[in-house]
């Protein structure tokens, strides 16, 4: 029997077909790339999976899809850049929500708390490890009186904080403010922020470096309600 000649369509389907098939390996991957999880560890620990579970789909090439789309739909995952060969470039990162802000204090290091906070996609470029922080006012900076949110890169200790600059601290004893940073004359482990929200918050708040675990960098305010 006459085997029939492929017909240029066909022959341009199949090509494609075969171009942008996934592995369970590469949506693993983009899946990692997408939350911005460096082990596997970490992304069986946000699946709720085993470990070896992860190893398993990869042998295997398979994967718990329902899974997978319901965790997607609860962390509001576009699944086309799930499923795309640049998910690198689309990188999500963490959003710190007011509600849960007094939680991420305690459980800043929890990374079960961490990988169950929300993200978001801003539509600006941002370093590695940035983090997004929830702000109920900026009146001291803006006429813009809604909804704001921070995005910043961490920096380690007060030596790197520049005095006028805007940072975000998450401090053990008195939550998390965001403000500009005013040094105090006298030592160097006393700073004061000088809040967004001059209506609730008057004034200077003093911290004692003891008590800041965590300092964000300001690199970004976005001015309008991008979260839902």
């Amino acid at each position: 029997m006459e085997k029939r000649k492929k017909t240029g369509y066909e022959q341009e389907h199949k090509k494609t077909f075969v171009k942008e098939t996934f592995s369970a390996e590469d949506i693993l991957q983009n899946l990692k790339d997408y939350f911005g999880f460096k082990t596997n560890l970490e992304l069986a620990d946000f699946l709720g999976v085993k470990p070896n579970t992860i190893s398993t789909w990869k042998k295997r090439n398979t994967l718990d899809y329902y899974r997978l789309i319901t965790i997607g739909k609860l962390h509001n995952v576009d699944f086309n850049k799930l499923f795309s060969h640049h998910i690198h470039e689309q990188n999500s990162i963490i959003v710190v929500p007011v509600e849960l802000q007094y939680q991420y204090v305690s459980q800043r290091e929890d990374q079960g708390f961490i990988n169950n906070l929300p993200r978001y996609q801003f539509p600006f470029a941002y370093g590695e490890g940035a983090r997004a922080f929830q702000v109920t006012d900026f009146s001291t900076f803006s006429t813009f009186t809604g909804v704001s949110y921070v995005v910043g890169n961490r920096v380690q200790g007060l030596d790197a904080v520049v005095e006028g600059g805007m940072y975000v601290f998450v401090n053990k004893v008195q939550g998390i403010f965001t403000g500009r940073v005013e040094r105090d004359r006298g030592t160097d482990d006393i700073i004061y922020v000088i809040p967004g929200d001059n209506k609730i918050l008057p004034g200077k708040i003093k911290m004692i470096a003891k008590n800041i675990v965590e300092i964000w960098k300001v690199h970004n305010v976005i001015f309008h309600d991008l979260v839902d």
